[in-house]
């Protein structure tokens, strides 16, 4: 008979379900939301910060206001939420060891300790991201922040916090703090009026720390007992206490800019004047930060190995050609008008009057501009934007003009090379060739026999010899000059050039004005080409409007056709002003084959 070694069975047994054990499922994340501003844990007050964390720490509905937290947990805002939370006691330690994320998001949320309470504690082997958020006024060793987890602290702005060891963060010997887009300002300690790195490990990259304040005996806005790795950041102003102390900034370190020499070898030496910060307000996005001045020298200061793909405020970086150092990233931005041109048909060897270009600059920097070319049939002139810094905001101008060789359809392309990163800017511009004799007799009213031969006046005692000298950049002489009389004055030429329907012409007129007025009843300062038939009744007229006031020269152009057969043509300018002067330059007709 067998005998059972019960024993041996229990042990096997054990080990079947061992090897059988069915895994502890991974939990879902959960996201909860907080709907209030106020600091309690009230049933029916919406789901406050306090309630919201801890039902993350106990994976638990312990508060109704809130739903329950479930493995790795992100507390959002609810659209809409904005201001402080003021805090009546100390929070919960975030004691989540699924991990937890507090993310503002648009929302502008001050967490603020009441200069009374540190704020956050995480404890180790916790891992906490806090992400978009304004914490102030908290008070003891890491008065904002005390993290002996790992910490990811990203585009968010700590200030006012207080203590004995790190202002704003205590890092502990067991505590990694990664330290992204983020400003310290208006921190105190006895040491490190920012950070405190007992040990453990820092990493900053793009982060502004600017005045924060050292009690008396103290030293390092940024004390570093451990490994401390920063990149791309400004530290600066300490309010006359050493910028950093401690252990030196490890190997990796790079591009950061200070305003005294404590802070080792990848810090560059400037003045706070060329740093050339503005003051922590509002620049945008949901957090205060200091923008960087358009002179400041932290623009491309930075590296672009680890530069974070936005700023602060959620701007892209990098603007120009290398990210900025600190948390902001100016604006380098450009805008031109118009985006293209077209100059339509121009007479073949001739220089067609000038388009304006205006560059604006819309960023937040200087916009530095190289110099402007263009390809083809084409040439820059009256050119006021190359090699000059145009401030923000300010605008230059420069002018495009075609001289075609030949006849046909010519493009050509406007290049302005600046430091934004999208450099060169292109414009289309374009134009046909054309080949045609002006009409006009005497264009430019020059007078070799005392009069221009060709135009006449039908008013005495006002005639063509009340034509003045005057440089007018079309030729080297003369314009002609019709005062504002209060009555109607004007200068015409007739010309004998029959035509027909559909025939096209090239026609233009420049004039420049002194006070020229349209205000009563008849008033007029314009130019005219009037078609007309056999018996001298117009077919078609095409006029110029000139704008009244003051100016220089206003240079107008047009494609026409005709609409009727016609016998001959005049070319008429009138004025009729209370007040001024005006005078015209360069009539052309061209008819276009």
């Amino acid at each position: 008979m067998k005998h059972i070694n019960f024993l041996l069975l229990a042990c096997l047994l054990v080990a079947a379900v061992g090897v059988f054990q069915v895994p502890t499922p991974v939990r879902a994340a959960s996201t909860i939301t907080v709907t209030t501003l106020v600091d309690d844990t009230t049933n029916l007050n919406g789901c406050s910060l306090r309630e919201a964390i801890t039902n993350a720490n106990n994976d638990a509905v312990t508060f109704p206001d809130c739903i329950a937290g479930s493995g790795t947990d992100t507390i959002v805002f609810t659209s809409g939420l904005n201001g402080p939370i003021l805090l009546t006691s100390n929070l919960p330690s975030l004691s989540d060891t699924d991990g937890l994320s507090i993310n503002g998001g648009v929302n502008k949320i001050t967490i603020n300790g009441n200069n009374l309470y540190s704020i956050f504690d995480i404890p180790a082997a916790v891992t906490v991201t806090l992400q978009n958020l304004t914490i102030t006024n908290g008070l003891g060793n890491g008065g904002i922040i005390y993290n002996a987890g790992t910490l990811n602290l990203q585009s968010s702005t700590l200030t006012g916090g207080s203590g004995t060891l790190g202002g704003a963060v205590y890092n502990t010997t067991t505590g990694t703090a990664n330290v992204t887009n983020s400003t310290f300002s208006l921190n105190t300690a006895l040491f490190g009026g920012a950070i405190f790195n007992d040990i453990g490990t820092v990493n900053v990259t793009n982060s502004t720390i600017l005045d924060n304040t050292i009690l008396g005996g103290g030293t390092g806005v940024v004390y570093n007992n451990g490994i401390m790795t920063v990149k791309n950041t400004i530290v600066a102003d300490g309010n006359g206490a050493a910028l950093c102390a401690g252990n030196a900034f490890n190997a990796a370190s790079t591009n950061n800019l200070a305003d005294d020499l404590t802070c080792g070898p990848s810090s560059t030496l400037w003045t706070l004047g060329q740093l050339a910060l503005g003051p922590l307000q509002n620049n945008g996005g949901s957090t205060s930060t200091f923008a960087l001045l358009p002179a400041s020298v932290a623009i491309n200061a930075g590296s672009n190995s680890g530069c974070p793909s936005v700023d602060q405020r959620g701007t892209g970086r990098p603007q120009g050609t290398l990210c900025d150092a600190g948390s902001f990233e100016a604006k380098i931005s450009l805008s031109v008008s118009p985006t293209s041109w077209t100059f339509g048909s121009s007479v073949v060897g001739a220089t067609s009057l000038p388009k304006t270009v205006t560059i604006t600059n819309t960023g937040e920097a200087n916009l530095f501009i190289g110099l402007i070319t263009v390809t083809g049939e084409f040439s820059i002139v009256n050119d006021l934007c190359s090699f000059t810094v145009v401030a923000p905001a300010a605008t230059c101008t420069f002018g495009v003009v075609f001289i075609p060789v030949g006849t046909g359809a010519k493009s050509g392309i406007v290049s302005i090379p600046s430091n934004i990163l999208a450099s060169p800017t292109t414009i289309a511009v374009s134009g046909t060739g054309v080949t045609g004799t002006n009409l006009i007799l005497n264009p430019g009213f020059e007078y070799p026999y005392k009069r221009p031969i060709g135009w006449k006046n039908p008013f005495p005692p006002y005639t063509l010899d009340s034509i003045v000298d005057r440089f007018t950049g079309f030729n080297s002489c003369c314009s002609v000059r019709l005062p504002g009389k209060n009555r109607l004055l004007y200068v015409y030429q007739g010309v004998a050039s029959a035509g027909k329907i559909g025939n096209r012409f090239i026609i233009s007129l420049s004039s420049m004005a002194d006070n020229i007025t349209i205000v009563n009843p008849g008033d007029v300062y314009m130019g005219q080409l009037i078609f007309q038939d056999s018996a001298n009744r117009p077919t078609d007229i095409f006029t110029f409007t000139f704008t009244p006031g003051t100016h220089g020269w206003e240079h107008l152009q047009y494609l026409v056709a005709t609409t009727k057969n016609n016998y001959n043509f005049v070319f008429r300018i009138s004025v009729k002003s209370s007040t001024g002067v005006a005078w015209f330059d360069n009539a052309v007709v061209i008819r276009l084959p």
